[in-house]
């Protein structure tokens, strides 16, 4: 007789353990945020977005999560295994309209939220060697970014523009590799397409000597900004890096917080402004310099694809013009 009610006992208590657990997954969002590489800024705003916005609701839970980047991002989103993704407007637009197919990319699936920074290329190269402009890159390795990733497609688009990237010998390996074969010489220039300052290439400058290559002015001599419209003349400032005294002209896009299309409006619209509160920005600056550019009122700074409507509801709500290409 104690063995059947003590097994009762037993089954009342799991019953109710399983109705307890059903009722709080039911109630519980989990919402993740994707970065970039480890020693990326990307991965640094990933990180500090989840503390900002986490205490949207007791029920909604913020994790960040690494990633390759852009690219692999925007395939989370569409694959459902993110709801949020730090990505480059260049890439968003080309995965839109199909130009990704590459490497397998192709996705209408990504809403833009808000701006977070600007993104040049930045390729370093050590300061004593005899790598003065692009074109010395003939025959040396090139540490690109892995394999399928924004960096390195970013990467090969350009080098391939200006006819060099038959010349060079690739390296498909991500920032904090990068940054260790670099330093041990074992490459002879490492790529990033990244928000300044990179940590990775921050820790490189502690140990050795860079110079930053000009990639303007050969993107400007062969046409590349006519050939892929959404990079834009930029620079990285002087100083950004140990030893750079002067501006150093490059090419870059802009770095957005992005959406799935199917998150919740009031999640969004939450996320949204979130990042633009005193609290929100005042989070990001002590977390990365960046985050200086991280004002509400370029909130939509070089937005060429759709936003999401819980963003669009915010900046409606705050008297912020939303231009034609933004439009959900």
């Amino acid at each position: 007789m104690y063995s059947s009610l003590f097994f009762q006992i037993i089954r009342c208590l799991a019953i109710v353990l399983l109705m307890t657990t059903t009722v709080f997954a039911e109630q519980t969002r989990v919402i993740v945020f994707c970065g970039g590489p480890i020693g990326s800024t990307a991965q640094v705003f990933a990180d500090a977005l989840t503390s900002v916005v986490a205490s949207i609701d007791e029920n909604t839970f913020f994790t960040a999560e690494n990633s390759q980047g852009s690219i692999e991002n925007i395939s989370l989103l569409k694959q459902h295994k993110a709801n949020f993704g730090i990505i480059t407007m260049a890439d968003a637009y080309m995965a839109r309209n199909g130009k990704l197919s590459t490497v397998g990319v192709s996705s209408q699936n990504a809403r833009a939220v808000a701006y977070l920074y600007n993104t040049p290329a930045q390729l370093i190269v050590d300061a004593n060697s005899n790598i003065k402009t692009v074109n010395d890159l003939a025959g040396k390795r090139i540490a690109i970014g892995t394999l399928g990733s924004g960096d390195a497609e970013a990467c090969k688009r350009f080098l391939r523009h200006i006819g060099l990237w038959k010349k060079i010998t690739p390296v498909s390996i991500g920032y904090a590799k990068a940054a260790d074969a670099f330093t041990h010489g074992e490459v002879d220039a490492f790529w990033v397409m990244d928000g300044y300052p990179t940590i990775s290439i921050v820790n490189v400058t502690r140990k050795r000597d860079i110079r930053l290559l000009d990639l303007d002015g050969p993107a400007r001599k062969s046409g590349f900004y006519r050939a892929n419209s959404y990079y834009s003349p930029t620079s990285i400032p002087g100083g950004t890096y140990r030893g750079q005294i002067m501006s150093v002209p490059s090419f870059g896009t802009v770095t957005y917080v992005f959406a799935r299309a199917d998150t919740p409006d009031d999640i969004v619209y939450r996320v949204t402004q979130d990042i633009y509160s005193h609290r929100g920005i005042r989070q990001l600056e002590i977390a990365h310099k960046a985050a200086f550019q991280t004002l509400v009122e370029d909130a939509l700074l070089g937005c060429i694809v759709p936003i999401h409507p819980g963003a669009k509801r915010f900046y409606e709500s705050i008297g912020l013009p939303i231009p034609g290409r933004a439009q959900p």
